[in-house]
C-alpha cells in the first residue's frame, strides 16, 4: 500500500470504498537523529536538513521510503537562502540540491516539480 489515496468517508487516515472526492498526498516524514536529540524524532523529508543526518535518515528508512508511491519533500522558502546552519540544518541551494540529488540516485527518481503551497491554495480559493 502506499501513500497517495482518496480518504474515506468512514475514516479519514484510509482509502475507502466511499470516500471523499479528494486525492490525499502527504508529506513524506521519517526518523532523523540530530545531534542533541536522544532519540530519533519522526520529522519531514525536508532536503535542508544538514546532508550527513539526511542521507543517513533515508538509508535507515529506505525499505519503509520505498514501498510509498512516492516521495514528497518539503521545506521553507527561506531556507533555500545561503547563510544560516546549525546542528539540523544547512541553508542554500547546495545542500538542498545534494540531498534530492542523493534520493535520486538511492531510489532511482527524478524530482519533477517544486510547488509553493501557499500560492496554489490562494490560486485556487481565488479563481
Amino acid at each position: 500500500h502506499g501513500n497517495i489515496y482518496f480518504p474515506s468517508v468512514v475514516d479519514y487516515r484510509i482509502d475507502g470504498d466511499l470516500s471523499h472526492d479528494i486525492l490525499e498526498v502527504p508529506i513524506t516524514t521519517l526518523d532523523i537523529l540530530a545531534p542533541y536529540d536522544e532519540v530519533p524524532k519522526r520529522r519531514i523529508l525536508n532536503p535542508s536538513v544538514k546532508t550527513s543526518l539526511f542521507q543517513k535518515a533515508v538509508v535507515d528508512s529506505k525499505d519503509s521510503l520505498s514501498s510509498l508511491d512516492c516521495l514528497v519533500v518539503a521545506c521553507h522558502a527561506e531556507e533555500l537562502e545561503s547563510g544560516y546552519a546549525n546542528d539540523l540544518y544547512v541553508y542554500g541551494l547546495d545542500n538542498f540540491f545534494e540531498n534530492l540529488q542523493f534520493l535520486e540516485a538511492t531510489f532511482g527518481c527524478e524530482y519533477t516539480s517544486f510547488q509553493d503551497v501557499r500560492k496554489s491554495f490562494l490560486a485556487q480559493k481565488y479563481t
